[in-house]
C-alpha cells in the first residue's frame, strides 16, 4: 500500500478495488503488479497522457495504470491503511505494519 498504490470504495459497506498508478518510466514495475493480480483485473495496464508539463524534464507526464475488480477480499486494504476524515479517506502507515510485511 506504500507508494503509488490506492484502494477505493464506493461506500461503506461496499467491496474495494486496489488501483496501480505509476509514471510510464515504472512500466516494468506495473506489469509484474499485473502479472500478480491478473486474475483479480479484467484490462490490461493503460497508459495516461497528462496535459502537465513536468518541469524536471520539461515534457509532458505520462503514467501507467490499471485497478482491479471490487473485492471483498481487499477490504482489509481500507480498514487497515486508511482513516475517515469528514467524507475522505486518508493514507496512513499502521502501526502494526512491520507484521504484515514480514
Amino acid at each position: 500500500m506504500l507508494g503509488d498504490l490506492y484502494a477505493e470504495r464506493s461506500h461503506l459497506t461496499g467491496n474495494t478495488r486496489l488501483r496501480f498508478y505509476m509514471s510510464i518510466k515504472n512500466k516494468d514495475l506495473i506489469f509484474n503488479f499485473y502479472s500478480i493480480f491478473k486474475s483479480y483485473v479484467k484490462t490490461e495496464p493503460k497508459i495516461f497522457k497528462r496535459n502537465k508539463l513536468n518541469k524536471l524534464t520539461n515534457t509532458l507526464h505520462v503514467d501507467i495504470w490499471f485497478s482491479t475488480l471490487k473485492y471483498e477480499i481487499f477490504n482489509w486494504v481500507i480498514e487497515d491503511f486508511y482513516i475517515k476524515s469528514g467524507e475522505k479517506n486518508i493514507k496512513i502507515v499502521p502501526k502494526d505494519s512491520y507484521k504484515k510485511l514480514t
